[in-house]
């Protein structure tokens, strides 16, 4: 015969295990499906998702505690990534998504180039669970990656041996560029592989400063939904260490990012702002820490 001690902990036990299963069958919620480079705000013209692009999910419940990234080709469809798989319905029209990366509140996938263009439904499932969000898919909507990572300031933007352009190894007038992003639009092949390099055609413009740019490559760069634009930045832009750039693809505007300008022969650029200067600049990258602004409210650069 059971005791009484042993009764409650049988009950404990038994409670334990349904609160258990009661989280393992919880729906993930999915709070947001932005643009993986630019984050644009919901209902933004630019906000929807380009086919053959790279889109962000955030949310709880999504995927397991550690991050789990895709580590080879082919990349993963409907079996998943660690128990995280999607799919999108636009139409009548369902594709299943090309998974990149996994955690509990943020998954990163491919937006199939078949997925029709409109207005429909993203379906996460993690562990047989489901959650669904609207999304809206466009033809194209490039972004461009930034290097805070949150679709504002300078740009990923490189020379064409991929040094990145900054404050301290600023690009010049007339110099060969590569500008980083995603979603110029649908390819076709495998896209869970390496694509191929194509010129998509689509008459993407870049403008530098208020000058527009010659661009001689649009198209697929070496990973599935990593897109490339390959421009000359114009002679006659004027130089600064936070001038604009700006994509735009079939009359979508991108995010407005910037890049570094320098005179021809100087490596780092400066501004009319009174502290950042190029003098200052170089000050920084010998001291390994830069102040500038008021003593109340001083901003802080400091090299890692």
């Amino acid at each position: 015969m059971k005791t009484y001690r042993q009764g409650t902990a049988l009950i404990r036990f038994t409670a334990l295990l349904f609160a258990c299963a009661a989280v393992l069958a919880a729906a993930p919620a999915l709070k947001g499906v932005y643009h993986a480079a630019s984050w644009a705000p919901p209902d933004l013209p630019n906000s929807g998702i380009a086919q053959g692009s790279i889109f962000t999910l955030t949310g709880t419940g999504l995927g397991p505690v550690a991050l789990v990234q895709a580590q080879s080709y082919p990349l993963p469809t409907a079996q998943g990534l660690a128990g995280t798989s999607i799919q999108v319905t636009v139409g009548g029209v369902t594709e299943t998504c090309i998974m990149v990366y996994t955690v509990a509140t943020q998954v990163a996938a491919i937006l199939p180039s078949a997925t029709p263009v409109g207005t429909g439904t993203l379906t996460l499932t993690y562990q047989g669970a489901t959650g669904s969000i609207a999304i809206q898919v466009l033809a194209a909507n490039f972004g461009t990656f930034t290097l805070n990572e949150g679709g504002t300031g300078p740009g990923v933007i490189t020379d064409t041996s991929y040094n990145p352009i900054t404050m301290i190894n600023a690009a010049h007038p007339g110099d060969n560029l590569v500008l980083w992003g995603t979603g110029l639009g649908a390819v076709t092949g495998d896209e869970t592989e390496p694509p191929i390099a194509v010129d998509l055609g689509t008459g993407v413009q870049v403008l530098v400063g208020d000058q527009p740019a010659t661009v001689l490559y649009g198209g697929r760069s070496s990973s599935p939904g990593l897109d490339q634009i390959n421009f000359v930045v114009p002679p006659g832009v004027g130089v600064g260490c936070k001038t604009s750039i700006i994509v735009l693809v079939k009359g979508v505007t991108g995010n407005v990012t910037t890049t570094s300008i320098a005179p021809a022969g100087q490596t780092v650029c400066s501004d009319t702002t009174g502290s950042l200067t190029a003098a200052n600049l170089q000050k920084a990258v010998a001291n390994g820490l830069f102040e500038y602004g008021r003593s109340s409210d001083r901003a802080r650069w400091r090299r890692e």
